[in-house]
């Protein structure tokens, strides 16, 4: 359990106190629902992120495969 005590004060002199708590249960319960989201958020901006890569290698490649096709084509006897 995680408490605080906050003194309640009035011209110097102790009128209350105030105490504060909240069991350390919620609180693992609150950090493993966030640790579920940050590892779902992570696996699919991986996701997205090896999609784009994928689609910006083969754009920045294509020139080179026609090349290889072409210069395959001229080695084998097609000017």
């Amino acid at each position: 359990m995680i408490s605080v005590l906050i003194p309640l004060l009035d011209n110097d002199e102790l009128e209350g106190i105030l105490y504060l708590y909240i069991p350390l249960k919620n609180i693992s319960e609150l950090t493993h629902d966030f640790t579920i989201l940050w590892l779902l958020g992570g696996v699919i901006f991986i996701t997205i992120a090896l999609m784009l890569g994928y689609i910006l290698i083969n754009r920045l490649t294509r020139p080179l495969d026609e090349m290889k096709r072409a210069a395959q084509k001229v080695s084998s006897g097609y000017y």
